[in-house]
């Protein structure tokens, strides 16, 4: 097996001698070790190209980010203004379907948080809020960008809740899918992570998120999934593989979620990821079957659970939307 293997596998001999030389003053990727890795044009290079970049600090960080707005306004967030606590946690969705299944709740203050909708929740029995931001976006790479954004700012918890693709015959459209672990075959947690094929959901967080479905008694089941930044280059050769291996969902961003928050909780932060989907769509034939209506009634279903049931505790009687156009955090808090 030739050297390059190796170090796609994690080997701590082999990250130790770049290092070594890295300490000599050579160029990392110009390094004996590094050469003697043998890559052709044919061969699979380590992803990413750095050995050991995960251990080292970062040059560009969410606080720069807030001073500089390179990725745009930030929400600066007071945690002290009692007015707009931070949430505990952040429920993460995509594509802007969401935003009936909270309006008709009427328990939210609405927010902008970089020109998508994020709404506060009312706190639960122990004082903690709930989030939900509907981004515009999928993909890994701008959740793990607003994730550490919103983790400077004191969120502690994210759970993705949204669409995913189905890679097992025995899953229909409407289907509910608590995830426990995810393949990682984007190109973001492994620059958070040293390399692996999987990273875990947090397991406490499953566990919450299964207790949320039997309270409500949704029928669930917990399983991996495997994210993608490619969706349309998926191949029949992958869903059989992920397949066999017990496999059940395909999705965008998991992978990175659950890589970014075990980076965070390694600095001492306790950061928990965790993602429950809807199926939305089917490869298990090793062709596409997409759904002719997109299931909104389970999506709704799946956010409920992502919240823990704090959506479906809402009393309040009056839009606070209604009347007043959407305000930026800044605004909203006095800053502007």
């Amino acid at each position: 097996m030739l050297l390059y293997a190796r170090l796609w596998a994690g080997s701590s001999a082999v990250e130790r001698s770049v290092r070594n030389e890295e300490a000599r003053g050579a160029n990392p990727l110009q390094s004996t070790t590094f050469n003697k890795l043998q890559i052709r044009a044919d061969t699979q290079m380590p992803y990413p190209n750095m050995p050991g970049k995960y251990k080292d600090p970062a040059l560009i960080t969410a606080d720069l980010d807030s001073k500089h707005k390179l990725f745009g306004d930030y929400p600066s967030w007071p945690l002290l203004n009692p007015e707009l606590p931070v949430p505990h946690t952040m429920v993460l969705t995509y594509g802007q379907f969401a935003k009936e299944t909270v309006k008709s709740n009427k328990c939210w203050k609405y927010l902008d948080f970089h020109n998508d909708p994020l709404y506060v929740l009312n706190p639960d029995a122990l004082g903690h809020k709930t989030g939900l931001v509907e981004f515009s976006f999928y993909g890994a790479d701008m959740t793990a960008l607003r994730m550490e954004e919103l983790i400077k700012v004191g969120v502690k918890d994210f759970i993705i809740a949204g669409w995913a693709g189905a890679l097992q015959t025995g899953l229909h459209i409407g289907d509910i899918v608590v995830c426990n672990k995810a393949i990682r075959d984007e190109g973001v947690s492994h620059h958070y992570l040293e390399p692996g094929k999987y990273v875990e959901a947090d397991k406490t967080l499953v566990q919450e998120l299964l207790a949320s479905t039997i309270k409500s008694k949704i029928p669930t089941r917990v399983a991996p999934t495997y994210t993608t930044c490619a969706p349309l280059r998926t191949t029949a050769k992958e869903v059989k593989a992920y397949s066999g291996e017990g496999v059940v969902t395909v999705e965008m961003e998991a992978a990175a979620a659950f890589a970014l928050a075990e980076h965070f909780t390694r600095k001492g932060m306790d950061i928990r990821a965790g993602a429950v989907f809807v199926i939305s769509d089917s490869l298990a034939k090793l062709r596409w079957r997409p759904s002719a209506n997109l299931p909104f009634n389970e999506l709704s279903t799946v956010l409920q659970i992502a919240s823990k049931g704090e959506l479906a505790n809402c009393n309040e009687t009056k839009d606070p939307r209604d009347g007043q156009t959407a305000q930026s955090l800044e605004n909203m808090i006095g800053l502007n």
